[in-house]
């Protein structure tokens, strides 16, 4: 990934429990990166599609970063997306 390059990605966010699954908060690592989730009350079996968009930071070299979903899952209150990504100088950078 080039300084200032943005990609996006778009994940599928499914309710397998039994009850409603409720999206409280996005909590990301970095100011990089921006997302979008379509919907933040899922009834059973139910999809919301989750948008990713990081922009290369100035920095080069590897980067972790990650993004989490806090949740009303008493068994699992956070899920966690973690993104790689190497940041080289481009030929416009």
């Amino acid at each position: 990934m080039n300084i200032g390059e943005t990609k996006n990605v778009e994940l599928n966010v499914l309710n397998r429990g039994k009850g409603d699954l409720v999206i409280k908060d996005i909590q990301t690592t970095c100011d990089c990166i921006k997302t979008n989730l379509s919907k933040r009350k899922l009834v059973q079996g139910e999809i919301a599609f989750l948008n990713i968009q990081i922009t290369g930071e100035s920095n080069l070299g590897k980067l972790t970063r990650t993004v989490s979903l806090v949740t009303n899952d008493s068994h699992n209150a956070e899920a966690v997306i973690t993104i790689h990504a190497n940041i080289v100088k481009g030929e416009d950078s």
